[in-house]
């Protein structure tokens, strides 16, 4: 709804102007906390943020994720603030940010709780009970009105989404804690964790595409390493050694062109957190609310849809880069000496960071350009009714939803159930895009129908840039044949 205005006013253009805008404003939000605690290396900070991240592609692409960046940025950074001053009207605010996440992305569920846990690890006392009530007092006069509307649309406060994500995870949890699936369970937590943190190419998940892809976070992870040493044994060797494996790692992410995935891949400048240096107390309250969130992803979240970088942890990837510019600012008190090797080394490290978001740009966009050429494919059946398995076409056919009637089917008994209800209203074509391509058999269909006095035939079949379009007519042997 917040788009219509701006679509009609600048037509497709318009679309991306408030994702662009929450980008932008979420930059903004990294200045101004980096320069009340880092303010020499603020202006670094936000430029690496909004340049070298995966945040830059975010921001020009129809969708509400960086909405919710923004809005988790400014509830971390009004936790910090309520942490330093004590002021609960911090807190309250804070809540009242992430409640507002809760109407467009449910990630803001995991994000309010890691949020609390970390509060309640760094604070102590009346201030940890009354800073708790102030966040949820925030959330709730945020979120209620939503988890009012959700109760009565759909019978639950958490929305159809929310509730079909919960009510998975948590049967999977059970049945994993009681023996049934405690193997398969495990193997998709690792392999959910290989996507999120270290998948350099999302559509490879065979044994040699993960050795490579654990071996290029090998390399970033040792160049990590090797930072750390170098400022704590003034060793500017191990400083160059660790900064020649991050660009190499980076520059071989660039060169490839596969779609990123992991966290590491995607913005290699994050080894630099790993600097040495005693955490001030709001540094291990962003730490253990970014640990906390990111386990929790792991463990409920999955991995899906227009990847560049991992999209369920975007909320955290300004926290990172402020932890990043935290630990440069420790290192630089720290050792002064080795200071500028380590500007070199970490100049170098956003250089190649945003490389990798260079090489992402095209390969998004031809990602948004198939998207439209399915979505002409899709116009030009010949039936209005399409059904379809296949959640991520009927998400990405937003311009179809006034010309074709798209029925989405999760399983073979949806299927049976709407060939049931087209053949008793009588429809005369309807076009089915199957998940399983070219394995899909059509004369099922046809069996099915003979069971009813309205019988579908398969009247064409094609396959184009790999969707199938399967387009079922009535028969027109039957008797008394009027389609509707």
């Amino acid at each position: 709804m917040l788009e219509v205005p701006l679509y009609r006013s600048f037509g497709t253009s318009g679309l991306v102007l408030i994702p662009l805008a929450a980008g932008v404003a979420s930059a903004l939000i990294v200045y101004g906390f980096l320069l009340r605690h880092a303010p020499k290396f603020a202006l670094l900070g936000a430029c690496a943020f909004a340049c070298a991240t995966p945040v830059l592609i975010y921001s020009a692409v129809f969708w509400d994720h960086t909405l919710v960046i923004a809005l988790a940025i400014g509830a971390a950074a009004l936790g910090v603030a309520g942490l330093e001053s004590g002021a609960m009207i911090s807190m309250a605010a804070a809540g009242f940010l992430a409640g507002i996440g809760l109407w467009f992305r449910n990630e803001m569920y995991p994000y309010a709780l890691a949020f609390l846990v970390a509060w309640w690890l760094t604070t102590a006392g009346r201030s940890r009970t009354r800073g708790t009530v102030a966040f949820l007092a925030g959330l709730g006069g945020a979120a209620g009105p939503l988890w009012a509307l959700n109760a009565r649309l759909v019978g639950n406060i958490l929305g159809w989404k929310g509730e079909g994500v919960a009510q998975a995870r948590i049967e999977g949890t059970v049945q994993a804690l009681t023996g049934q699936s405690t193997i398969a369970w495990i193997s998709d937590k690792l392999g959910n964790a290989y996507f999120q943190l270290v998948s350099p190419n999302y559509y490879a998940f065979d044994s040699r595409s993960v050795t490579w892809g654990l071996a290029l976070a090998a390399l970033l992870v040792a160049a990590s390493v090797l930072l750390r040493i170098g400022v704590t044994r003034r060793s500017e060797r191990a400083l160059a050694v660790g900064t020649v494996l991050g660009l190499l790692g980076g520059m071989i992410i660039a060169a490839s062109r596969t779609n990123v995935s992991g966290l590491l891949p995607s913005m290699p400048l994050v080894v630099l957190a790993g600097l040495p240096g005693s955490l001030s107390r709001w540094e291990r309250f962003l730490w253990i609310l970014a640990s906390v969130f990111t386990a929790e992803i792991l463990v409920m979240g999955t991995h899906g849809g227009l990847q560049w970088g991992p999209r369920y942890l975007l909320p955290i990837f300004p926290i990172l880069v402020i932890l990043a510019v935290a630990a440069l600012q420790r290192a630089k008190s720290l050792r002064p000496g080795i200071w500028p090797a380590l500007r070199l080394s970490a100049g170098a490290l956003v250089v190649v960071s945003a490389l990798v978001q260079a090489s992402g740009v095209d390969q998004v966009a031809e990602a948004i350009a198939r998207n439209s050429r399915i979505n002409a494919l899709v116009r030009s059946t010949p039936s209005t009714i399409v059904v379809t398995p296949l959640q991520w076409l009927t998400l990405g056919a937003g311009p179809l939803y006034f010309e074709k009637t798209l029925m989405r089917v999760d399983t073979p008994a949806d299927l049976r159930a709407l060939v049931a209800r087209l053949a008793e209203k009588k429809v005369s074509r309807w076009t089915y895009i199957p998940l399983s391509g070219p394995f899909f058999r059509p004369e099922g269909i046809e069996r099915e129908s003979a069971m009813y006095s309205w019988r579908f035939r398969v009247s064409e079949d094609r396959t184009v840039d790999g969707i199938r379009f399967v387009i079922f007519a009535a028969d027109e042997g039957m008797k008394g044949h009027r389609p509707r």
